[in-house]
């Protein structure tokens, strides 16, 4: 067992040592004002900016963890919900798309001929989007 003490937070000593990288010690507003001048120490995946630090945490805390991502991203059309796993599934799909129909009539725009394996992609790709033959199918 060690006898140093953690580090505590500078501004509301926070009993959560910064240096274990625990989330809990990230979420000061003023540490992370001190920290956003390096960002080499960002926890991924939490964002000051995802906060509304308008709301006290201790009177609704799931407003203020999550207030600024509902006001910030509003439910689209078509949509009975929007949630950040959706917005990745979204983004995730359009890239996808964007990708296969790059594949359509060979890759002109890097001056070369498709890989087999690409032209397979294509091929499987330009198959599945044929509504016409799939209906003429059955």
């Amino acid at each position: 067992m060690s006898d140093e003490q953690p580090e505590k937070c500078p501004c509301c000593n926070n009993p959560w040592s910064k240096g274990t990288g625990d989330m809990f010690a990230q979420l000061c507003a003023m540490c992370e004002e001190t920290e956003a001048k390096d960002k080499t120490d960002a926890v991924p995946g939490l964002s000051p900016s995802n906060l509304d630090t308008t709301v006290s945490p201790s009177d609704n805390f799931f407003s203020y963890a999550n207030g600024g991502w509902i006001k910030s991203n509003k439910i689209p059309a078509g949509y009975p919900s929007w949630n950040s796993f959706l917005q990745l599934h979204v983004t995730s799909q359009e890239r996808l798309r964007h990708l296969l129909q790059g594949l359509e009539g060979g890759d002109a725009k890097n001056g070369r001929a498709l890989t087999e394996d690409e032209a397979k992609v294509a091929a499987f790709y330009a198959a599945a989007m044929d509504e016409d033959a799939i209906e003429r199918a059955g």
